[in-house]
């Protein structure tokens, strides 16, 4: 299995799970924003972060998908991902 396949299948299961748990709470819509907010700021920090240590996430069409659906744990994704 390739890597690029793996962190789709990874992603997938944690796109998933964070669903099962906002259903859950009742309060889908909230948490969805609250989600999506943190994982754009996350994803701004890191860029800054990043700039001044030479390790960059590029801001594409991706990355920031991934960053506002997911929120922080798809951002820890990317990062994990990038390290790889």
């Amino acid at each position: 299995m390739g890597m690029e396949t793996m962190m789709y299948a990874s992603l997938l299961v944690i796109g998933a799970v964070l669903f099962y748990i906002y259903a859950k709470t009742g309060k889908m819509i909230r948490c969805i924003f609250f989600s999506g907010t943190t994982g754009l700021i996350a994803l701004g920090v890191v860029w800054l972060l990043g700039r001044l240590m030479d390790f960059t996430i590029e801001f594409t069409p991706f990355t920031i998908t991934l960053s506002a659906l997911l929120g922080i744990p798809g951002m820890v994704s990317i990062l994990v991902f990038r390290l790889i």
